[in-house]
């Protein structure tokens, strides 16, 4: 028999595993980092909803009304037994946006409210009402004032000011003289 030399080399030289770890290191550096980024803001994204993660202001209950809005609305309710009378409504509850600029729509009159709006039976518009005080006179509240006017003017909707608390009988006239009127808001 002949005598075969086996001559046996290990599969991977120390050079070849070098080779091979300089050519994948830069795959496996990048794959290091990524993941480290993409568990850094899955930690922080998972407790943006978290209410630990929220400012905490304190606060305390107040009155929806000033003593003002509290009398008129007292007195209203007694001189309109018969109608529905609302508080603080919005303006974009009252009129709506014809044109596409929905975002220019609600910069401007999304922060727009009025003191009282005054409802028939139906559900219909009679007037909205505004409480003016000496806050009305000066900006930025003047500027919300000719806002408001336009807009509800703009839409057709009747807005009755009051600068001092009117007598019931006078705020029962003011009403009645828009309700009478050929231009009274249906909607």
């Amino acid at each position: 028999m002949e005598n075969i030399e086996v001559i046996s080399k290990p599969l991977l030289t120390p050079m070849a595993i070098f080779a091979i770890f300089k050519a994948v290191a830069p795959f496996f550096l990048f794959m290091l980092i990524f993941g480290g980024v993409a568990l850094f803001f899955k930690h922080k994204l998972g407790k943006l909803g978290k209410s630990e993660n929220r400012r905490h202001f304190e606060v305390k209950p107040c009155l929806p009304f000033t003593e003002r809005e509290q009398e008129f609305y007292s007195m209203a309710k007694q001189v309109f037994q018969n109608e529905i009378l609302l508080s603080q409504v919005d303006i974009k509850r009252l009129v709506k946006c014809q044109s596409g600029n929905n975002r220019a729509y609600m910069d401007t009159i999304g922060q727009l409210s009025v003191d009282f709006v005054l409802l028939n039976k139906e559900f219909q518009i009679i007037t909205c009402i505004e409480l003016d005080d000496s806050t009305h006179d000066v900006e930025p509240t003047l500027s919300n004032d000719k806002n408001k006017s336009f807009y509800l003017d703009q839409a057709g909707i009747p807005l009755t000011r009051f600068s001092k608390m009117p007598k019931p009988e006078d705020l029962k006239k003011r009403v009645e003289a828009i309700t009478k009127s050929p231009t009274s808001f249906q909607s």
